[in-house]
């Protein structure tokens, strides 16, 4: 047998709190997202080609360019690392991914890059 619910009559507003003034809700800020690699896109083309300006539609076409391939990188990583039960993502399984997702000849010569700015790195942070 259910329980009789208690009815309580419900007290009606006052109209000194139905007419106070309601502020403005403020609204709220978007997370300001980063901007992916644009800013680093530009300041790369600009140090390479000072002369050379791109639209925000090429920028943002090479950005999107970017962030594929740096997603299909980590993917195949990850799935090295999986294969091999590590549990870090070292660099040998970077290494190898870079050769297959941008095949062997493109995978050497982004290789051979990479260890080149690795080297200026090292060197420039040793000097500190």
């Amino acid at each position: 047998m259910r329980a009789a619910a208690s009815v309580m009559p419900k007290q009606e507003q006052s109209s000194e709190d139905s007419a106070k003034p309601t502020a403005p809700r403020k609204k709220k800020n978007k997370k300001s997202g980063s901007d992916g690699y644009r800013t680093d896109l530009r300041a790369v083309l600009k140090k390479m080609n000072p002369d050379v300006g791109a639209s925000e539609e090429a920028i943002a076409v090479v950005d999107g360019v970017v962030r594929d391939v740096f997603a299909a990188l980590t993917r195949r990583a990850a799935r090295l690392c999986a294969e091999k039960d590590k549990k870090t993502l070292g660099e040998a399984e970077v290494l190898i991914a870079v050769e297959q997702c941008l095949g062997e000849r493109l995978g050497l010569g982004a290789i051979c890059a990479a260890d080149v700015a690795v080297g200026e790195y090292d060197k420039s942070f040793n000097e500190y």
